[in-house]
């Protein structure tokens, strides 16, 4: 198995996600980081 190839879809899908949480719950009440940084904890 290719790490290299492993390590950037993980990186592409953490960074996917973190756009996703900034862009869609960053409107709504300002708190993206309460509702989406649990993962990054």
């Amino acid at each position: 198995m290719d790490g290299g190839k492993l390590v950037a879809t993980l990186v592409l899908r953490m960074g996917a996600f973190f756009l996703f949480c900034f862009f869609a719950r960053n409107d709504l009440d300002g708190s993206w980081i309460a509702r989406c940084g649990f993962s990054y904890r």
